[in-house]
């Protein structure tokens, strides 16, 4: 279990608290087995390997665009693994789906939504449809709907809706596919995020 310690300290008269955890460096297989053992089925945050109900493929590939130490900022595994950490304590289904959402590759508390899709992107899909992460991360504000906290990745009306989710689907798809799949990224017109 993970502990938090609370460090305050008085600054130029002003009282100032925060709470740093004990988290380690931590390696993808780690997170992965940790993550999606927790956050599965409408919590899954990694893409089904086909025929299965395995995310295990998509997160070892995805895990290694990010860094595992926590030095490396709040964009990295270790930071994943701590929200996954808090989702196993969590009983309320709608404040578990969304600590998942914090643990997932697409995290807003780990590094920024927009900045972490245009990383994989980049990654997975490099040149196509964006040229840049900076392109990307222009582009993809531009898409409003966002079903990311009442759905999962892999709903069945995910991969044909008009939203950032449908996206984030696509460009795990790409690890299978990347030819098939890059091009459904883009944003904000998607030749099938349409609906």
């Amino acid at each position: 279990m993970m502990r938090w310690l609370a460090l305050v300290v008085v600054s130029a008269g002003v009282l100032v608290v925060a709470c740093v955890s004990d988290a380690v460096d931590t390696t993808c297989p780690e997170y992965c087995s940790f993550v999606t053992a927790e956050c599965k089925d409408a919590d899954a945050q990694y893409v089904l390997k086909p025929g299965t109900t395995d995310q295990m493929p998509a997160c070892l590939a995805i895990c290694m665009h990010f860094p595992p130490a926590r030095t490396a900022g709040s964009n990295s595994i270790a930071c994943r693994k701590t929200a996954a950490s808090s989702a196993s304590e969590i009983k309320d289904m709608k404040a578990h789906h969304a600590r998942c959402m914090d643990a997932g590759p697409f995290s807003e508390m780990c590094g920024g939504t927009v900045a972490n899709f245009c990383r994989v992107e980049q990654a997975l899909c490099p040149g196509s449809p964006f040229a840049t992460e900076a392109a990307c991360a222009a582009a993809l504000p531009m898409v409003m709907k966002d079903a990311f906290d009442t759905m999962g990745i892999n709903d069945l009306g995910v991969p044909d809706q008009s939203s950032k989710l449908c996206r984030f689907y696509h460009v795990e798809k790409a690890l299978e596919d990347p030819g098939l799949h890059c091009p459904h990224t883009n944003s904000p017109v998607s030749p099938i995020c349409l609906n």
